[in-house]
């Protein structure tokens, strides 16, 4: 009970000290969003299934494209598949989907 009365605490606290970059970081990632929405935005037409192919493409390769860099340099570093990447994608992409429905 103790251990996760702890954790619980530190990571308060963490967030607290934090929430100020954390805020920034998620400023930051729906910026990247309208950035990339804005690039493919003539690609396809934005009337019916146009629409939301381009959606459904943005919340899909954007959390690939945030994950991969690390990835690819903690192989080049450890020479080792980096451990945790699915989970990591779905973090992201999870923090995507609700940073775009709450804005």
């Amino acid at each position: 009970m103790l251990p996760q009365f702890l954790y619980y605490f530190i990571a308060s606290v963490l967030f607290i000290l934090g929430g100020r970059y954390v805020h920034m970081a998620l400023i930051q990632l729906n910026n990247f969003y309208t950035y990339c929405d804005h690039l493919m935005r003539p690609i396809f037409n934005q009337a019916g299934v146009g629409h939301l192919v381009h959606q459904i493409l943005l919340v899909i390769l954007i959390p690939l494209i945030l994950v991969t860099p690390i990835a690819l340099i903690y192989r080049l570093v450890k020479g080792q598949k980096f451990p945790y990447l699915i989970q990591l994608t779905w973090g992201v992409w999870l923090i995507l989907i609700l940073s775009i429905l709450l804005h």
